[in-house]
């Protein structure tokens, strides 16, 4: 069965909420090749000076999750294979569209491995970016 068919298919909420992350993946991934690098910065959002993640509902957790899990899959299967920054503007804004608060991280393994990567957190929690976590050094969470 083909993708489109199997979206076709979901439950209208589920359905909205994966067309939502194609659309937020493309625009991520189109921002991030245009924009200078200096101006790219913006897309991160707020540095977090000290203070860590608010708490959040069970269904607002619930539901970054669910939005977390769809950009991580919807990512999977597009053509372009967006990295885990696009994946993690993404789902920033789908939270931010739904009154959810969370932090964008952005980590390193090690300075002679040199390999970064992005990942977004919900009352600490992480809801994109989970595989391979651990190995990364935060060096900075925006809000």
């Amino acid at each position: 069965m083909s993708a489109v068919v199997k979206v076709l298919r979901l439950p209208a909420p589920d359905r909205r909420r994966v067309l939502e992350a194609v659309a937020q993946l493309a625009r991520a991934s189109i921002e991030l090749r245009v924009r200078p690098s200096s101006r790219a910065v913006a897309l991160l959002g707020t540095l977090r000076r000290g203070e860590a993640d608010e708490g959040v509902g069970a269904e607002q957790a619930r539901e970054a999750e669910r939005v977390g899990r769809d950009v991580a899959r919807v990512a999977a299967r597009l053509f372009w294979r967006p990295t885990c920054l696009r994946q993690a503007l993404a789902v920033r804004r789908m939270l931010r569209r739904r009154g959810i608060s969370s932090e964008l991280h952005l980590g390193v393994t090690s300075a002679s491995v040199g390999e970064a990567h992005a990942w977004v957190t919900v009352g600490g929690h992480p809801v994109v970016g989970r595989p391979g976590l651990e190995r990364f050094v935060p060096l900075a969470a925006f809000r």
